[in-house]
């Protein structure tokens, strides 16, 4: 069931925080604001994106398979955590 409040969004990624031990920061879209990150970006269904410093750093573009290039995920965050 899609999370249709931002105190539902909220609930639903403490349980994956817990669930996956998550520990980098994670943000969430405000549905009772429009949802200005879905809007501005459009990342639904598929699409993730990695900022640092309040900077976009890498854009996922899943192929048409909905799957990722995992290599090119894993060299990004490599050079990001190095350079931290």
């Amino acid at each position: 069931m899609q999370a249709v409040s931002l105190q539902d969004r909220i609930v639903e990624a403490d349980n994956f925080v817990k669930t996956f031990q998550f520990s980098w920061p994670m943000a969430l879209d405000i549905p009772e604001e429009g949802d200005p990150f879905l809007k501005a970006f459009a990342p639904w269904p598929t699409r993730f994106y990695i900022m640092q410093n309040g900077i976009m750093q890498f854009i996922a573009n899943p192929r048409d398979d909905h799957m990722y290039d995992l290599v090119e995920l894993r060299e990004v965050l490599e050079r990001l955590i190095s350079a931290a």
